[in-house]
């Protein structure tokens, strides 16, 4: 999903859930999201993802998640399918094999596109974005941390064998597309 979380072990035996996680040295890493299992494990939403939604709530509306979802092919260092797409043997990124109609970038992207780099960030053969702060990141999270609705996001595509830089406007998650409607 677009919720960036930690899976945590702890020898804590209450329910878990809504409580804060602390590091070693006392900072808040986050709020425990469902139950604690039997194994001990249990999912964190980190603060950041917490912190990402108050940022949009700080001009009094919530406008919702910035949604860009593609389905796409990992290239997987494989060199003959980036030599048929027309990239470098260094180029990394993914294939995008379809854009669903409601995502963010489906007027810009197309099928048999190569993303290289979204925002300036290199894209991994699997997908993953490299942060400092974050370490590696799928590229939906990374853009899901940094971007509200509205925004821009900028990406340098392989299309037809040549580089092209573009860009589109982030927009919300259709309504239509919620199992439970927000009110």
């Amino acid at each position: 999903g677009l919720t960036l979380c930690h899976r945590m072990t702890t020898d804590h035996s209450g329910s878990g859930r809504s409580e804060p996680v602390f590091d070693g040295e006392g900072n808040l890493v986050g709020i425990i999201s469902n139950s604690i299992q039997s194994d001990g494990s249990v999912e964190v939403i980190a603060v950041d993802s917490i912190l990402r939604l108050f940022r949009d709530l700080e001009d009094g509306s919530y406008q919702g998640l910035p949604f860009f979802w593609l389905e796409q092919a990992p290239l997987k260092g494989d060199i003959h399918l980036k030599q048929y797409l027309g990239l470098e043997e260094s180029d990394e990124g993914i294939y995008v094999s379809r854009v669903p109609p409601y995502s963010s970038g489906s007027n810009v992207l197309q099928q048999g596109d190569v993303i290289l780099e979204i925002d300036g960030y290199d894209i991994d053969d699997l997908g993953n974005i490299t942060f400092p702060e974050y370490g590696k990141l799928h590229y939906s999270a990374a853009v899901f941390l940094r971007h509200q609705e509205g925004d821009t996001v900028k990406c340098l595509v392989v299309r037809n064998g040549s580089k092209q830089e573009m860009s589109f406007s982030l927009k919300a998650i259709q309504r239509e597309l919620f199992l439970i409607p927000p009110n």
